[in-house]
């Protein structure tokens, strides 16, 4: 009996320090998270300072709490939405990415600023940034997201090209704009592409060379603008959809129209999902 009375310290130790015993932990609250979070941003405003001073009120309490919970939404998002959930493995990666990016003092102050606390320094400084990068991820490559742009530029598309759907589609057509209001807020601009080098531009336009486009941009439209009149296929850009109508073309330039509409930004989307 004795000895096991013995034991029972070192069980209870090893429970501590293993992840069985680090999970059965209490989370730490807001004010704790929040204060972890304001000392890692100490750390940059004063480097951003130039001095190696923190300064205290750098980050009042009340932003480092909405950060947090800025985080937290984000989070919960991620697994809402897509499915995912952030990963030991996911932390640990991003802990040793950070040792390799961030300048070795910077680096050392932000550990020196968590009391040199693994734990403190993945969960406050690690986890948001992966949590980040993965929702950001998600929604670029979120097609539903985007579709009501696509839909509502492709809906300008058969306008443009006069064709007639039938009843059902062109009620359809019809509410898909009405509800987006997106053909309407639509962005028109002319543009002359210059052909070639010495091809003269027309008063009060500005001058393009067609050869500066991205080179899959130029096929698409060398492809689809052939003779005034014609509608491209909708283009997907970085930031947005283009539609464009060829106005003019002549050997040396080609004048369009050009439609777009911008792609749903990120914060906009964020702001809407519920808490």
């Amino acid at each position: 009996m004795m000895k096991t009375l013995l034991l029972l310290p070192s069980i209870v130790l090893l429970l501590c320090l293993s992840p069985l015993g680090a999970q059965a932990r209490s989370a730490p609250d807001l004010s704790t998270l929040a204060a972890d979070r304001a000392a890692i941003e100490r750390v940059y405003d004063a480097r951003r300072a130039g001095s190696k001073l923190f300064l205290e009120e750098a980050v009042p309490g009340a932003q480092a709490q909405q950060l947090v919970q800025a985080d937290a939404h984000k989070e919960a998002v991620l697994k809402r939405v897509y499915g995912l959930e952030v990963t030991s493995a996911l932390i640990k990666a991003e802990v040793q990415r950070l040792q390799a990016a961030l300048a070795p003092q910077t680096f050392a102050e932000i550990q020196r600023a968590l009391g040199n606390d693994p734990e403190r320094f993945a969960r406050s400084m690690a986890r948001p940034l992966v949590v980040e990068r993965l929702l950001h991820k998600c929604f670029d490559g979120d097609d539903k997201i985007q579709a009501p742009q696509r839909q509502a530029l492709d809906a300008l598309r058969l306008q443009l090209l006069g064709t007639q759907p039938d009843d059902s589609a062109a009620d359809a057509l019809s509410a898909q704009v009405k509800d987006t209001g997106a053909v309407s807020a639509a962005y028109m601009d002319e543009i002359a592409w210059v052909l070639t080098r010495r091809a003269p531009v027309r008063d009060g336009m500005r001058k393009y060379y067609f050869e500066d486009l991205p080179g899959t941009l130029q096929n698409t439209l060398r492809a689809q603008l052939q003779k005034p009149g014609d509608v491209s296929e909708v283009v997907q850009m970085p930031t947005g959809f283009a539609l464009y109508l060829a106005r003019e073309k002549t050997a040396d330039q080609m004048v369009v129209a050009v439609f777009s509409l911008p792609k749903r930004a990120y914060e906009e989307w964020l702001a809407e999902q519920p808490e």
